[in-house]
């Protein structure tokens, strides 16, 4: 089923951006405004995989000025095994447009589904973490564990044609090694705490993260990607934890996450996780993950200021 994007709360969003922060005496940001990152990502369109192959015979000429979009649906229609009922792709009305007139990034994340209780503890503490001690690099993303390094696309259609061999190639491999294959019965990530990571990124400031028992298959399906498609140069990734708080990874800033902050820090995602935590330990009913291929849509050079991501495609695992 179709839904429309909602940008009620883009006005919001807007002004919330543009508030400057203060700093407190623990030389982290205290922000006043954090509305704008629950609009870490940009809203998409479902639709049903059948009818994406629907889609792809009823294209019929070559000329087509956006010719990725074509060989996505060729490569998309092409496969040999029938998704589950349940599966679908997720993709934005934006693929089928003409081609930007530069590069682009792309990345997979594997991502706690966003009405699970780990995606919602997650975000509850992104919130109040923000409150109380101001916004850290985290917060410029939504909870996720990187599969792969970010992904150089060509501009034009030749970077068309390689985001849809990657996705076919991602779909074949979600399909094959993990909706339908033998790790079928251990095919999530499971919480098992949370866990300082001691002068990370650089000495003198500590990183405060979401620890994950995650399966090899995760891994694996990374490294077929790598095989599969040579010339996308995909990075590899640990996928062992989701970030919490953390300064100067990617984004330069005076700030750092010293010892007492650190502690306060892991503190309180040990006391809004733990929950989470024990449920999951329990039972996988809610334990549920998605895998996602993102397009970087905006890269904010703020903290205080989420990057924002346009969704390619979503396998709900």
């Amino acid at each position: 089923m179709l839904s429309a994007p909602d940008n009620s709360n883009n006005a919001a969003a807007a002004a919330a951006a543009t508030t400057v922060p203060a700093y407190d005496e623990a030389g982290l940001a205290a922000v006043t405004h954090y509305a704008v990152c629950a609009l870490r990502t940009a809203n998409a369109f479902t639709i049903p995989f059948n009818r994406l192959a629907e889609a792809a015979t009823a294209v019929t000429s070559d000329e087509d000025d956006d010719r990725g979009s074509v060989a996505a649906c060729k490569w998309l229609a092409n496969s040999k095994q029938p998704a589950p009922a349940e599966y679908s792709l997720t993709v934005l009305p934006m693929s089928l447009s003409s081609p930007p007139p530069i590069s682009r990034k792309c990345i997979i994340y594997l991502e706690p589904r966003r009405t699970s209780p780990l995606y919602t503890a997650i975000e509850r503490f992104f919130a109040v973490s923000a409150s109380r001690f101001g916004p850290t690099e985290a917060h410029m993303y939504h909870p996720h564990s990187s599969m792969t390094g970010f992904i150089d696309i060509p501009a034009g259609g030749g970077g068309n044609e390689l985001v849809s061999q990657i996705t076919w190639h991602l779909d074949t491999q979600i399909r094959d090694r993990v909706v339908g294959g033998v790790t079928a019965a251990r095919k999530v990530p499971r919480l098992v705490g949370v866990n300082t990571a001691r002068d990370y990124p650089h000495p003198g400031t500590h990183k405060i993260e979401a620890k994950l028992d995650t399966p090899q298959v995760f891994r694996e399906i990374v490294v077929a990607l790598q095989k599969l498609v040579p010339r996308a140069h995909i990075r590899t990734k640990k996928i062992g934890h989701i970030s919490l708080a953390y300064y100067n990874k990617h984004v330069k800033t005076e700030h750092r996450i010293k010892d007492d902050a650190a502690a306060r820090i892991h503190e309180l995602a040990e006391s809004l996780l733990a929950s989470t935590v024990a449920k999951d330990l329990v039972a996988d009913v809610d334990n549920k993950w998605d895998i996602a291929f993102h397009e970087l849509a905006l890269e904010s050079p703020a903290i205080f200021i989420p990057h924002r991501f346009n969704q390619i495609a979503r396998w709900h695992l």
